[in-house]
Formats: structure tokens, sequence, C-alpha cells
């Protein structure tokens, strides 16, 4: 098994979401394009399409948070956390395994 500490970064790396815009959802390079389509003098139109998928900036500072690794005793319990923090609706009972069995 990977350590969490390689499992955050390839998180961090891989599945945060992009920056996008919350109107059109349009994706872009960097947070100063952003604020350049939301200052356009001509607005987006607002889409009922989903956003990006990725963990959102909440999610990204309780992972980043050091008050929930405190609180862990063990990996697998810091496991348990992060996995929660990314999926929330997740009943505990269904929580998967850190380990993959083989």
């Amino acid at each position: 098994m990977k350590t969490l500490n390689c499992f955050r970064e390839h998180i961090y790396r891989e599945h945060a979401m992009p920056i996008h815009c919350r109107r059109c959802n349009v994706i872009f390079e960097s947070d100063s394009d952003l604020m350049e389509h939301s200052r356009s003098v001509i607005g987006c139109e607002t889409t009922d399409a989903a956003p990006p998928e990725g963990f959102n900036q909440d999610q990204e500072k309780a992972l980043k948070g050091r008050k929930n690794m405190f609180r862990a005793g063990d990996e697998e319990e810091k496991w348990k956390i992060v996995y929660l923090i990314l999926f929330p609706d997740t009943p505990l009972g269904e929580l998967p395994s850190p380990c993959k069995s083989s």
C-alpha cells in the first residue's frame, strides 16, 4: 500500500477541481484568466451542466488541515478521515479498505 502522504499528493495533483467559471463551467489555465473572464463586459451564459469533476476548495482545506490528522490514531483512521472528506455521503459501514485485497 502506498503511504497516505503519497496518496494525498496524488489526489492534489490529479483530482483537484480545475479552475473554472461557476456560471458557465468553462475551465481556465489560471486564476488570472478566470478573473479576466469574470470581468468581461459581456457576461457568460449560465449552464445547467455539471461542474468539472474534482474536489473543491473547502475539501482541500479540510484535507490539508492538521486538526483532523492529529485526532487520528493510525494510518487506517487517517485514511477514513481523508475518504470521508472526499466522499462525505458514504455510510461508515461502506468505507473501502485502504489496502487492496490480493
